[in-house]
């Protein structure tokens, strides 16, 4: 997952965040506890993230072994045509439809791989703001936010970072221990 994305969705799940706790906050639940998490360290640190790269990896190996095949296959007909100076047509129209198959295919990769990428991203960032919220209701904390360097939290207290204890909850939560 490129740094790009990263920080798009780390500022996305921040903005998310604070929208939920802010509405917690206004609706008269405020006990004026504000908290604040390493959002890069919890997203990157977060099982469910590993995990759906992992198989993202996957995906996108097979994948490439697919195109390679295709590639090598198109170039040892593409040295046939040479070897015929392009005068056999059957292996030049044979050469073409390999070529246009492997284009497609390399081009339909890579967009189901931006796809689905991006699925599991949002994947991971909803996962991450329900169990944020979950550990913020049950600690009574009226904020959370996030420090993700661009300029959203510029000073923090290190006693109320909760980035670890927030670590432990999600990856629990998510392993289905609490």
């Amino acid at each position: 997952m490129n740094s790009k994305n990263v920080i798009r969705i780390i500022v996305g799940a921040t903005v998310i965040s604070g929208v939920v706790l802010l509405n917690y906050w206004l609706c008269g639940k405020q006990q004026n506890t504000i908290v604040w998490v390493n959002l890069s360290k919890v997203y990157n640190e977060f099982d469910l993230k590993k995990e759906l790269e992992g198989k993202f990896k996957i995906v996108q190996t097979e994948r490439k072994k697919i195109l390679d095949s295709l590639e090598l296959n198109l170039k040892v007909l593409g040295n046939q045509v040479e070897l015929t100076k392009g005068k056999d047509e059957v292996k030049l129209y044979e050469f073409q439809m390999k070529r246009e198959e492997y284009l497609t295919k390399k081009e339909q990769f890579e967009q189901d791989n931006a796809q689905l990428q991006g699925d599991y991203n949002q994947q991971v960032l909803t996962q991450i703001n329900q169990y944020v919220k979950e550990y913020a209701l049950s600690n009574n904390y009226s904020y959370v936010l996030g420090a993700d360097g661009t300029g959203t939290l510029m000073f923090a207290n290190d006693g109320k970072e909760v980035t670890g204890d927030i670590l432990v909850y999600i990856n629990n939560k998510y392993k289905g221990i609490n």
